[in-house]
């Protein structure tokens, strides 16, 4: 999957975990969760974790992984911690 922009929510049993979705700032991959994703017009995107883990992973950089109840920023130039509202 691919979101160029706006926002979703995935719900993802473990046995979906290595669900991806890609994003103009970077590729996300789902293991075993729940998330929420918002790409802005400009490209960044905002992940927040609300159970298990995600994977983010800008171009050409090592993925980070962010758990439950973590946020971040994830853009061409890294991968930001972000405040989980």
């Amino acid at each position: 999957a691919f979101l160029a922009r706006g926002r979703m929510t995935a719900v993802c049993p473990p046995d979906a975990a290595g669900f991806r979705v890609g994003t103009p700032g970077g590729d996300l991959t789902d293991r075993g969760t729940a998330f929420g994703l918002a790409v802005d017009p400009g490209g960044a995107s905002e992940v927040c974790v609300f159970q298990g883990a995600v994977d983010v992973a800008p171009p050409g950089a090592a993925p980070a992984r962010l758990t439950e109840g973590s946020a971040a920023t994830v853009a061409a130039g890294g991968v930001t911690a972000a405040p989980f509202d």
